[in-house]
């Protein structure tokens, strides 16, 4: 019994040295890959600055530059012709497949940086990227999106235009948005000093049906939902600038209207209230939109409670505290005009109504 015993505990030390032995080549294989990487690359602090990157986004371009050019070097070095055979057809298919798919999600950054790594890396190209540092300072700011389904020429309109306004300074800003944007209008319609090339802007592929037409606001907006739903884990803030958006994430709401509440929008829109649409009104042809609006992309009505909620006026703060128990800080909409400091006692007895002639203002009612 005692001598199966010994055999047994020598046999686990046996197998214990064999995987020591196993992990030592390893280590080593990693330690040369390591040295050869170094070599490629120029420096440490390329090599640090790579794989940090790489832990902390997967979609920057430093990450893909090296990592394509690198393993392109290498297997022009290292490997033998057969092989090379085999790899090249693989590994351009998987470069061409990145860059359609950062080019469909708007990353052109990371796209170009494929096609850089491929360049140099088949011209045998060494050191560190002549973009690198360029990147570097892009990537350390903070990555923000502002959301909006659609820009027309209502208020909403002037919250997204405004934040990016103030953010585009310290900020790697992105609007995400359906449909036309035509800055130079938009910043003689907002009183916005707005350059393309001081942010970017990511424009939500729609169906044929969608992309001409106001209308279906429930699919463009979940439409809208799923495309920021891919992108979320790219920012670090995602900025609903019109209503409620379900990111997956944490992030900012504004709420400007409650079109997004069946309940609420019968109750307080003039035009489903009075004009009778069958579009708007609680019937079945209603419901299986509906549906089909969540087919598209679900709504957590739940999830979106936890994040920062912010409300266009004290009444619509209150009626978010009253439907939904949901403290939300209210923010009025930009106005850029200076109007003159008067006295009270010389003020007239009135008020001012800025708005859209539209029916659902109700401004006959004012």
């Amino acid at each position: 019994m005692e001598s199966k015993n010994f055999i047994k505990i020598k046999q686990y030390e046996k197998n214990i040295h064999n995987m020591d032995y196993i992990k030592l080549l390893w280590l080593n294989f990693l330690f040369i890959i390591i040295l050869i990487w170094l070599q490629i690359s120029g420096n440490i602090v390329t090599t640090i600055s790579y794989i940090l990157l790489c832990i902390c986004n997967r979609y920057n371009p430093i990450a893909y530059y090296y990592s394509t050019r690198n393993q392109i070097f290498l297997a022009n070095k290292m490997l033998l012709m057969p092989w090379k055979v085999l790899f090249y057809p693989f590994r351009m298919s998987i470069c061409l497949a990145q860059i359609l798919k950062n080019l469909i999600y708007r990353r052109s950054y990371s796209a170009r940086a494929i096609l850089c790594g491929l360049w140099d890396g088949c011209k045998g190209v060494t050191g560190k990227w002549k973009y690198h540092d360029r990147e570097i300072l892009r990537w350390r700011r903070p990555k923000i999106a502002i959301v909006h389904p659609r820009l027309g020429w209502g208020g909403s309109e002037a919250i997204a235009l405004w934040a990016v306004e103030a953010l585009k300074a310290d900020y790697n800003v992105s609007l995400i948005t359906s449909g036309r944007v035509d800055i130079p209008r938009l910043n003689k319609y907002y009183g916005t000093d707005l350059d393309p090339k001081e942010f970017s802007i990511l424009q939500v592929p729609l169906p044929l049906g969608l992309r001409n037409t106001i209308k279906f606001a429930a699919i463009r907006g979940r439409v809208v939902q799923r495309y920021c739903q891919h992108l979320a884990s790219n920012f670090d803030l995602m900025i609903s600038a019109y209503n409620l958006c379900d990111f997956k994430v944490r992030g900012a709401q504004f709420i400007a209207d409650f079109s997004f509440d069946e309940e609420l929008r019968r109750d307080l829109d003039l035009i489903a209230k009075d004009w009778g649409k069958w579009y708007h009104s609680n019937n079945l042809l209603r419901k299986i939109y509906l549906k089909f609006c969540n087919l598209i992309s679900p709504f957590n009505s739940e999830a979106w409670r936890n994040d920062f909620i912010v409300a266009n006026s004290n009444w619509t703060a209150e009626l978010m505290r009253e439907k939904y128990g949901v403290e939300a800080r209210v923010i009025y909409p930009p106005v850029t005009v200076n109007f003159p400091i008067i006295p009270y006692e010389k003020r007239e007895n009135g008020f001012v109504c800025i708005g859209r002639i539209v029916p659902e203002k109700r401004i006959d009612t004012i």
